[in-house]
């Protein structure tokens, strides 16, 4: 031995082969022990069977987490924009719903089920809307985080959809309104147009008939009243006859219309819309009294058998079975008694 230790000092060479190979034979004895562990692991595994809602993990049974199903001892992905709760047995129980931040629940339906445990979010990924029953693409224009969609603020825009965000416009520039989805709708957010000519997209158009135009601003006449194109100023506002053939308004005599035509006059009462339960009267919407129901701007009263004891409304109430009132315009249930 002594004698075979002396050569191999005198060949170093030798040494540094066998402590390879002394290396080589530690590093497979390692390998074949992990590999056999491994091994034993997945029989212990296989030789497991779980309950629908649990899968094998180190020999055990695991509840099935959530965000997932379990069944035939595998573990299944509930898939992007769905959610269940632990111990899901099938694909059934992975919905569109609410998840409860502070207890960690998740919940089908309202967002009012997380109780105490606060708001609620929707389960849908962002750049999705939670829309009946279902995780939909945020449309363009829109942004949506936390299932919920809305609209492009004003001075932002957006042109593609499945977004989170908005995009906002670049130098002194902002939009005429909420949801733009272009670049293009990106529009000077100051232009200082002449009197008679209003802003509109970062352009001055022309004041229209019936209106009068100042400091970049666009005013209605009012009813009744009339304008030439490109009027300036509430003066400029008259009551006066329509030319139809040529489209002019004029004051004064309806010779004025000469070949235009015949003339109308300038009566603009009707062109306000009133709301079911009021009728116009002196180009002012008025609430509509008991006694009475009113319709496209006019006031009709109760006829007979009906009666409304209540101001504001667009129709009359029917008398009981049996009986009817003595006039129109019944204010009271009183005043409904039996027939002759």
């Amino acid at each position: 031995m002594k004698e075979i230790v002396a050569k191999l000092a005198k060949k170093p060479v030798y040494l540094f082969i066998i402590l390879g190979c002394l290396i080589v034979i530690v590093a497979i004895v390692l390998l074949v022990q992990n590999n056999r562990g491994q091994y034993m692991n997945n029989v212990l595994t296989s030789s497991i069977k779980c309950a629908s809602g649990k899968y094998p993990s180190n020999g055990k049974c695991i509840t099935c987490p959530k965000g997932s199903y379990c069944s035939n001892n595998k573990k299944y992905s509930c898939g992007t924009g769905k959610v269940s709760n632990a111990g899901a047995k099938n694909a059934r129980e992975c919905f569109v719903g609410w998840i409860c931040p502070k207890c960690g629940r998740v919940m089908k339906g309202s967002a009012k089920y997380c109780g105490s445990c606060g708001a609620a979010k929707a389960s849908c990924k962002n750049g999705q809307a939670y829309y009946n029953g279902k995780c939909i693409t945020c449309p363009k224009g829109n942004y949506c985080t936390g299932g919920v969609g809305k609209k492009c603020p004003v001075g932002t825009y957006q042109d593609k959809a499945g977004q989170s965000s908005c995009i906002k416009c670049t130098g002194n520039k902002t939009t005429n309104g909420e949801g733009s989805t272009s670049s293009s709708a990106c529009v000077s957010k100051v232009k200082t147009c002449s009197s008679g000519y209003y802003s509109l997209l970062g352009k001055c158009v022309q004041c229209p008939k019936g209106s009068y135009c100042k400091n970049n601003k666009k005013y209605s006449c009012g009813a009744g009243k009339v304008s030439n194109a490109g009027a300036k100023n509430a003066s400029e506002c008259f009551v006066g006859w329509i030319c139809p053939k040529c489209g002019r308004v004029m004051k004064g005599s309806t010779n004025y219309c000469g070949s235009c035509g015949a003339v109308n006059p300038a009566k603009a009462s009707t062109t306000k819309t009133c709301s079911a339960g009021q009728y116009l009267s002196s180009g002012n919407c008025v609430t509509c009294p008991k006694g009475s129901y009113c319709n496209n701007n006019k006031k009709y009263a109760c006829p007979k058998g009906k009666f409304q004891n209540k101001t504001g409304q667009s129709s009359c109430i029917l008398c009981p079975s049996g009986k009817t009132t003595a006039k129109t315009g019944a204010t009271s249930l009183s005043q409904c008694q039996a027939s002759k």
